[in-house]
Parts: structure tokens; C-alpha cells; sequence
């Protein structure tokens, strides 16, 4: 009877423990489960609200270019009056990294501008500078010291050589260097890099019979 009872009571208890093991590997299943599904959650979100903030900074970034542009274009007509009714040509010759001078196929193209413009007055030129994001390497800053300066030497050179081949005073032409500060394209990539190393000229000449876009392409 002793050995039944103690039997019987082994049973039972190895019955307890193993039902015990069963509900906590079950309550730990559902408790990785639950976590599992909350971080899924919070990651979906998360990347539904960093999608939702980019579109909103994207859509902010063209509303502000767009309201700047209009404002640049109207700073022109109440400077320069005589720019009303006017047409503009723009060109973006683009350089290599740590490149100042104009590039042969650069230089072709603006030759191509030139002629076309013999024929007409020039009004003004607006020669903006720029440069990609990459800093100026301690070794090199003795001849630019920052993207500024290089983005100034750029504009410079472009306006020289137009300035040279039009023969346009100088208080006709409007020069700037913005350095990094305005990015055209993603400093991220070196195919946006090499966007963003260009000078912006704007040309104004009257009468103008068509309107023409240059964007000289040169070897990246």
C-alpha cells in the first residue's frame, strides 16, 4: 500500500512539473511572440513616418526653390528694369573634382553660345558657383581653402572667358560662390557630385529669337 501511495504521489507530481513546463514554455512562446509583433509594429511605423517626413521635407524643398526662384526672378525686374520682357539663355558647364579651369568640351560649348549671341545685346551675366560636399584636403587649402573659394574660382573663370570672348563690361556681370551650400543633386553618389560641381550662368540679351539650354557634359 506504502509503495501504491508513493507511486501514486510520484505521479502525480511528475504530472504537476511537466503541466508546469507545458503553460511556461507556452506563456514564453506568447511572450516572444507578442514582442516580435510589437517591434514589427513600431518598425512599420517607424518607417511609415520617416517615409511621411521625407515626402514632407522633399515637398517643403521644392516649394522653398520654387518660391525662391520667383522671388530671384522678381529682385531682377525691380534691379534691372530693362530685364522685363526679357529671355534668358542658361548654360551649367560642370567640373572634375578639385577643377577650377574649364574643360575643352565646356569651352566648345560656350564657343557655341558665343556666336549665337553676337548678333544680340547682352544685358547681364549671373555666374553662381558650386562644388560637391567633399572638403578641401589639408595638403591642397594653400591653393583653395574651402569649397567657397573654389566654388568662387570656378565662377570667376567662366565669367573671365565669357567676359573675354563678349567683350561685356565688367558691371554687367553679377559673379557669387555658394561652395556646398546649394546641392543640385545627391552628394551621396559620385554621379551627384558631379552634378553639383558646376557653375549656373544666366545670360540676358535682347532680342532673343529662341531660347537655348546648354549643359555641357564633361568627363566625370
Amino acid at each position: 500500500k506504502l509503495a501504491a501511495e508513493k507511486l501514486a504521489a510520484e505521479k502525480i507530481a511528475a504530472e504537476k512539473i511537466a503541466a508546469e513546463k507545458i503553460a511556461a514554455e507556452k506563456i514564453a512562446a506568447e511572450k516572444i511572440a507578442a514582442e516580435k509583433l510589437a517591434a514589427e509594429k513600431i518598425a512599420a511605423e517607424k518607417i511609415a513616418a520617416e517615409k511621411i517626413a521625407a515626402e514632407k521635407i522633399a515637398a517643403e524643398k521644392i516649394a522653398a526653390e520654387k518660391i525662391a526662384a520667383e522671388k530671384l526672378a522678381a529682385e531682377k525686374v525691380a534691379v534691372y528694369p530693362e530685364l522685363q520682357g526679357k529671355e534668358e539663355i542658361r548654360l551649367s558647364p560642370h567640373f572634375p573634382s578639385f577643377v577650377a579651369t574649364l574643360q575643352e568640351e565646356d569651352v566648345a560649348e560656350l564657343e557655341k553660345l558665343v556666336e549665337q549671341l553676337k548678333t544680340q545685346k547682352l544685358i547681364r551675366i549671373d555666374v553662381t558657383g558650386h562644388t560637391d560636399n567633399l572638403p578641401i584636403v589639408e595638403r591642397s587649402r594653400h591653393i583653395f581653402a574651402d569649397n567657397k573659394a573654389l566654388s568662387q574660382a570656378r565662377a570667376r573663370n567662366v565669367a573671365a572667358y565669357l567676359q573675354q570672348r563678349l567683350g561685356v563690361p565688367s558691371e554687367a556681370i553679377s559673379l557669387r560662390g555658394l561652395g556646398d551650400s546649394a546641392p543640385a543633386a545627391d552628394n551621396t553618389t559620385e554621379a551627384g557630385r558631379a552634378l553639383n560641381r558646376r557653375v549656373e550662368v544666366s545670360l540676358v540679351v535682347a532680342p532673343v529669337e529662341t531660347i537655348a539650354r546648354l549643359d555641357p557634359v564633361i568627363n566625370r
